[in-house]
């Protein structure tokens, strides 16, 4: 994958560098490999690891929700890539269905792609949460004073598995407002007509617990 971005100003060079550091530094089976970026003019080019299966999102939207069995299997390669990162002190801060590729579809091989906004969460430094996709994020985040941490990340794989196992994110309003409202107000449905586990409804209930303690 050869992703090029034209540079406007020092904050979208900042931004891009970002991600790139935060690629670099980053080895996992799980997550999609930076072998090199460089400038060009005003463009940074950024040589990454192909991952040709398309984004889980259209996997899910085609399908309209995946058995339990396959949910499972993608589930685990996305804990064990965002437990390495957050024992490297990387928080990815927009994981979303559209940010987890396909290495291999017949396989579910999956690779966590796009840390553009992840922030850096350690004993010394947290960065406040300042972006991300509104949909994905936890209750926490609407507050104003929240920081960087692991469970922003583990609220967001939550929203993953339920939607991989219903075909629809749990908490959706017609516009921004009525979205956040449902994130912080209502409460976790399972639709009687999909069958899934108590395991699989617990394991979401764990995730999307709306205490980030």
């Amino acid at each position: 994958m050869d992703m090029t971005q034209t540079l406007q100003n020092a904050e979208d060079v900042n931004s891009i560098y970002k991600e790139s550091n935060s690629i670099k530094k980053l080895r996992h089976k799980n997550i999609v490999e930076m072998y090199h970026a460089f400038v060009e003019g005003k463009q940074l080019i950024m040589i990454m690891e192909l991952a040709k299966g398309g984004e889980l999102m259209e996997y899910v939207r085609d399908k309209g929700n995946l058995n339990e069995k396959e949910a499972r299997k993608i589930l685990i390669q996305i804990v064990n890539a965002l437990q390495y990162c957050h024992s490297h002190g990387v928080v990815h801060r927009d994981l979303k269905l559209e940010n987890i590729m396909f290495k291999d579809v017949e396989e579910l091989f999956v690779k966590v792609i796009d840390f553009g906004i992840s922030g850096v969460c350690t004993t010394f430094q947290a960065d406040r949460v300042d972006a991300g996709t509104i949909a994905y994020m936890p209750p926490e985040c609407f507050d104003g004073n929240a920081q960087t941490s692991p469970a922003l990340d583990i609220w967001a794989i939550g929203l993953m598995f339920y939607a991989m196992l219903y075909g629809t994110l749990p908490f959706w309003g017609e516009n921004e407002s009525q979205t956040k409202a449902k994130i912080r107000e209502a409460r976790l449905r399972f639709p009687a007509e999909i069958p899934v586990t108590q395991m699989g409804k617990d394991i979401c209930k764990l995730m999307l617990n709306k205490d980030p303690e």
